[in-house]
């Protein structure tokens, strides 16, 4: 695909049945009953950047580290 037709499909309307399929995928991780403190376990500060404070977080299910972002 030329560059030109990629730049193209960056300013055309998006097909609203793959948004809708894009968003259901993503809402399916939200839980909003759940006390965030029973899945994620604070590990330490990582740093105190211009979005606010970056946590080293550790997720009890899934025995992996990621990093959160409060402000």
């Amino acid at each position: 695909m030329p560059m030109i037709d990629r730049i193209k499909s960056l300013f055309q309307p998006s097909d609203p049945v793959y948004d809708a399929r894009k968003k259901s995928t993503v809402l399916q991780y939200l839980k909003r009953d759940v006390d965030p403190e029973s899945i994620w376990e604070v590990v330490g500060i990582i740093g105190d950047g211009s979005f606010g404070k970056v946590y080293q977080v550790h997720h009890f299910c899934w025995h992996s580290e990621f990093s959160f972002v409060t402000d």
